[in-house]
């Protein structure tokens, strides 16, 4: 036993791994069988040997079954909506539930063992830096209308990467006592990283991302009054010259930045488009098949709202909305919860910025991205919240 738990250890690494690349696809199977899905189905037939021993019943009930609530909402919908549905499948959003899964078992996993929280963090950081190599080489680089994209992953999902690679780190370091010397652990190497990443996938979001996560760290840092004023002055010093660095030297997010601030984006008209769907499908929403449908009629796109939360308004209505933020709450709450008593600012920051992200990412909710980070901490809040109940395993 204790061999296939190594062996399931070693595979959740190379999940998380996996997950800075998730659109990788070497086969050219259209994203059918790209590596991070592989590795997830890998992962989840390595859990089958500890399905009853290692499953807790009380994050389940607690978390998990809001989430399920909200996809057998989702399928109600679907089916009073249903002249776009052509197999079974896309009735319950088989991708989404799958996720919700996978989020289930990595969620017990940190639980079960709280050491791998740190590590499957490092590999995550691991991750971000290899990126950054391939960008620097040239491997598996390419550009859209001069943005990067690394193994074809979305520039603004690469942003959102380096943005959660950069947090962590400011996170790490700012959550123990400040020293010159936290300032140089290798560590740090992961910053200007990011950032270069940020820079060259000219993504507005990313970009403003920095300075968001950086204010949040400051606002939850339990330090003296007159130190946060000079972290701010130092961060508004950094933010400006920053700023016309970009404005000067990056000619496409230079263009993007300027275009947001005139005009706006197609972000608001998708935005604009759910919220008609919203208001003519309150109750339980339009369903998921009918969803790109009614994007269109009322945006003139095929596409996601570009913002979680829309979605789960337009397709499931304020019945699945509810149970989708209930579990968002939740997860909130273990957070805060676990801030107040580590005073570590890490991980409640990190919930921030996600949310954050999944109120302007097109298609969050299918990412493995984001339910990985649910799972992340999820776990590191009930690892200090919840001592362990051997009954509560399935």
């Amino acid at each position: 036993m204790e061999f296939l738990r190594k062996i399931n250890n070693s595979i959740l690494y190379l999940l998380i791994f996996s997950i800075t690349f998730e659109n990788w696809d070497p086969l050219n199977t259209s994203g059918s069988l790209s590596v991070a899905f592989i590795i997830s189905i890998l992962y989840i037939s390595s859990w089958v040997p500890f399905f009853r021993s290692g499953l807790n019943l009380f994050i389940f009930k607690k978390y998990i079954s809001l989430l399920i609530l909200f996809i057998l909402i989702g399928f109600v919908s679907t089916a009073f909506n249903s002249e776009h549905l052509i197999e079974l499948s896309q009735a319950y959003n088989f991708r989404v539930l799958t996720l919700i899964i996978l989020m289930y078992l990595i969620t017990n996993h940190f639980y079960n063992q709280p050491e791998l929280i740190e590590k499957g963090v490092n590999v995550y950081l691991i991750g971000i830096v290899l990126m950054f190599l391939l960008f620097s080489l040239g491997i598996g680089v390419s550009y859209e209308q001069d943005r990067l994209l690394i193994f074809k992953e979305n520039p603004n999902i690469i942003g959102v990467k380096a943005v959660l690679a950069f947090v962590i780190v400011m996170g790490k370091l700012f959550s123990k006592s400040i020293k010159l010397k936290q300032f140089l652990n290798p560590i740090i190497l992961v910053l200007p990283a990011a950032i270069i990443l940020i820079f060259a996938t000219g993504s507005r979001g990313a970009f403003l991302s920095i300075f968001i996560g950086f204010v949040f760290i400051l606002f939850f840092k339990k330090m003296p009054i007159l130190k946060k004023v000079i972290f701010v002055i130092i961060g508004v010093v950094f933010a400006g010259l920053t700023y016309n660095y970009a404005l000067e030297n990056n000619k496409i997010l230079q263009e993007r930045l300027t275009k947001s601030v005139q005009s706006g984006d197609t972000r608001e008209v998708l935005w604009e488009g759910a919220i008609k769907i919203i208001e003519n499908n309150p109750l339980i929403g339009v369903g998921f098949t009918n969803l790109f449908p009614e994007m269109y009629k009322h945006s003139g796109f095929f596409l996601y709202p570009h913002n979680v939360f829309l979605y789960v308004l337009a397709t499931t209505g304020i019945i699945g909305f509810i149970f989708y933020m209930f579990f968002i709450l939740r997860v909130f709450i273990g957070l805060y919860k676990s801030y107040q008593l580590t005073r570590n600012v890490t991980y409640l920051v990190l919930f921030l910025m996600i949310v954050v992200n999944l109120m302007k990412v097109g298609g969050g909710i299918n990412m493995m991205l984001f339910w990985f980070f649910f799972a992340l901490l999820l776990g590191s809040a009930l690892v200090v919240n919840n001592p362990k109940v051997e009954e509560h395993n399935l």
